[in-house]
């Protein structure tokens, strides 16, 4: 995995790169309660950024909206 982590540091040399197990090891406790903050939304868009995937459509979309987003985006850039 470290071969691949220095792959992707080459390409981009000021990401934060985490390479993550294809099978991760069990659960053996919850998760921590997440505080919900008003006017505040967490969204997360794990998909290939491909055209195909409407990733363009999504960000107009939330261009619209009045409340305070934070979007994470996980995928490989491919397509655009």
């Amino acid at each position: 995995m470290k071969k691949r982590k220095l792959k992707y540091l080459e390409s981009f040399p000021n990401a934060r790169v985490t390479i993550i197990a294809d099978i991760p090891p069990p659960i053996h406790s919850s998760p921590p309660i997440l505080e919900k903050l008003p006017n505040h939304v967490k969204l997360c868009f794990i998909a290939r950024i491909h055209s195909i995937k409407n990733f363009h459509f999504l960000l107009e979309v939330l261009k619209g909206v009045k409340i305070n987003i934070m979007l994470s985006v996980i995928g490989n850039a491919e397509g655009y």
